[in-house]
């Protein structure tokens, strides 16, 4: 299921020291700062962690500025991992994220153009650093690339020019776009280059206040719509942007993946990038307990997403009546919720009793946050599952069936539309690209995929390697989801029915595990490896999932744990501990590769 269609490619995170070659003012409200320096290229970590050279391939691709601290003028910066950073404590305050406007790797030169408003700890940096001066950067993590379509439709403001000025100058030569930029004042319109067919519009604020206008999303709505076959991406302010996403996605009627809406930033915190920021005080006890005991709050919000509420009232405000006829829900009930929702500050009624959003709802008023928040998803089922934790820990195994009278695997495969859920997960989307690109799979000519997030990696795979077959297996609910899945080349994929503890009898050339061990307790987990390498040629098996690093790990790997133990019986394990399961099964580890963001593809032979 690609929620775009840009193509991806997942980096290794990485952090480095450069120097400021060069500071220039491209127009009175924006600075260019460039930044160079031997740390761009491939080298060693002082803590002996490789880090990969400085790489950036898409428009937008971010990064993370490590600024000094404002008092000292040191920098806390985090230190290499294995494709991640260890970031220490309260170190993420003091930085900032923008967007490559310029990498030259050729010259060793990349550039950041920073907006000048405010005096927040960015501004500041930018308008009063000198060549010489030394800063620490992380990342960027990904590149997004250009998307294949018939025409592009391209807005933002200032704080999205960057990223907009950098994709018109590597459009490919003739693509047609329609580009809308809105600046402060007149004065602060650029020259962009480009190749593409390109109709540009600049649009002045006057001196209006960033965030406040309509400019941007008036002038989206007048132009020609070319047709349907075309990319909308926009950025800029966080709650400016949310009409513009409603729009293109109800309006217009286009899918999620042809849609990119970014808030870059929001109006209701311009001010806390810096300027007159007030420490808040010191929290007691008694106040830290409370906010750690309440559970309520993120049930009754998920419970808001999933029927509806947010989307129906992010249109337009209504009475609890009419909330109640969209989201088929009881009007009583809901009203009740609403209320709560308004202590929350996720809703707000005006003097008429019509429900709206707040500038906080509003966020969640997105397709990531309705598909994260969805409870009737397979995701949502698990997240459900943690209330039987209390029985978990009493008895070291899976409370799923106590808590809700069935196992998990059973209550999903019930409903059609959490059984198609799994076979796409945020974990898999994220690392179907590097995955399929991984030295172990790019050389198979045949390979059995299964588990949560199957679905995402069978496609890419198939996508990116033209020779390469793929036996998909599913639990017999997934079915028919899996058969409607796009592949690019559905001869070169065979769906199988059936479960993992079974052994197949069609020998494969090797058998992909994705996030399969973690769902399962330890003698499960075992067998499985077992009856995968007895499904294959030579015993070849693939595993790839999240593990625990111990050093790195922190709130939600230990929440994710919980729940893993709580619906499965499972566990979030580390390298070390699969190994041993893989011993048990008489496998042993032969090649590990890192895989996107601290994960890695381990494979296992007969030993």
């Amino acid at each position: 299921m690609a929620h775009t269609l840009r193509p991806q490619a997942i980096f290794p995170i990485t952090t480095r020291q450069l120097s400021v070659l060069r500071v220039a003012d491209v127009t009175p409200g924006m600075r260019r700062v460039t930044l160079g320096g031997a740390g761009l290229n491939a080298h060693v970590a002082a803590n002996g962690q490789p880090v990969a050279a400085f790489r950036s391939d898409g428009f937008d691709d971010e990064f993370k500025l490590v600024l000094p601290d404002p008092v000292t003028g040191e920098f806390v910066v985090p230190t290499q991992a294995d494709g991640t950073l260890n970031w220490p404590e309260g170190s993420f305050s003091d930085t900032r994220t923008y967007t490559v406007r310029r990498w030259n790797a050729q010259a060793g030169e990349l550039d950041l153009d920073v907006v000048k408003h405010g005096s927040g700890p960015a501004t500041t940096w930018a308008y009063s650093c000198r060549p010489g001066d030394t800063i620490h950067i992380a990342g960027p993590k990904m590149s997004n690339g250009h998307p294949d379509v018939g025409w592009l439709l391209i807005g933002g403001d200032e704080t999205a020019l960057p990223a907009i000025g950098r994709w018109l100058e590597e459009l490919p030569a003739g693509t047609r776009a329609q580009v809308f930029i809105e600046v402060a004042r007149p004065e602060d319109i650029q020259e962009l280059r480009t190749d593409g067919d390109v109709t540009l519009t600049w649009l002045s604020r006057d001196g209006a206040p960033a965030g406040t206008t309509t400019l941007l999303f008036d002038a989206l709505r007048a132009a020609p719509w070319e047709s349907d076959d075309v990319f909308a991406w926009v950025a800029g302010e966080t709650l400016t942007l949310t009409p513009i996403r409603r729009w293109l996605r109800n309006d217009k009627g286009l899918p999620r993946e042809r849609v990119e809406v970014a808030g870059y930033w929001r109006r209701a915190g311009a001010a806390a990038d810096g300027a007159g920021e007030i420490e808040p005080p010191q929290e007691n006890a008694a106040e830290t307990l409370h906010e750690l005991l309440e559970i309520v709050p993120g049930v009754a919000v998920r419970v808001a997403s999933t029927l509806g509420v947010i989307e129906a009232i992010g249109a337009a405000p209504l009475t609890g009546e009419g909330i109640a006829e969209k989201t088929d829900a009881a009007a009583p009930a809901l009203v009740r919720l609403l209320r709560y929702l308004g202590e929350l500050d996720i809703v707000t009624a005006d003097a008429a009793g019509r429900w709206s959003l707040t500038p906080l709802g509003a966020e969640l008023d997105n397709d990531d946050y309705r598909e994260r928040l969805d409870l009737r998803s397979a995701s949502g089922r698990s997240t459900l599952g943690i209330t039987g934790l209390l029985e978990a820990v009493r008895t070291g195994t899976s409370a799923y069936t106590t808590t809700f009278g069935a196992p998990f695997a059973d209550i999903v495969a019930a409903e059609d539309y959490a059984a198609a859920s799994r076979l796409h997960t945020t974990f898999a989307m994220w690392c179907a690209a590097p995955l399929a690109e991984s030295a172990m799979l790019s050389s198979l000519r045949e390979v059995r995929i299964t588990g949560p997030g199957a679905g995402d990696i069978a496609q890419t795979l198939v996508a990116r390697h033209p020779a390469a077959r793929v036996r998909l297996l599913v639990p017999p609910s997934q079915g028919p989801a899996a058969r409607s899945l796009p592949f690019v080349d559905a001869a070169r994929v065979e769906i199988e029915r059936g479960g993992v503890l079974d052994r197949r009898t069609h020998l494969a050339e090797a058998y992909l595990l994705v996030s399969v061990l973690a769902e399962l307790p330890d003698a499960d987990a075992v067998h499985v490896l077992a009856e995968a390498s007895a499904s294959t040629t030579d015993g070849s098996v693939l595993v790839f999932e999240e593990a625990l690093v111990a050093e790195l790990a922190g709130e939600h790997d230990y929440e994710h744990d919980l729940e893993l133990l709580a619906v499965h019986g499972g566990a979030l394990r580390t390298t070390e501990q699969i190994d041993a399961l893989a011993r048990e099964a008489g496998l042993r580890r032969d090649a590990r590769e890192p895989i996107g963001w601290g994960n890695a593809l381990l494979h296992y032979v007969r030993d």
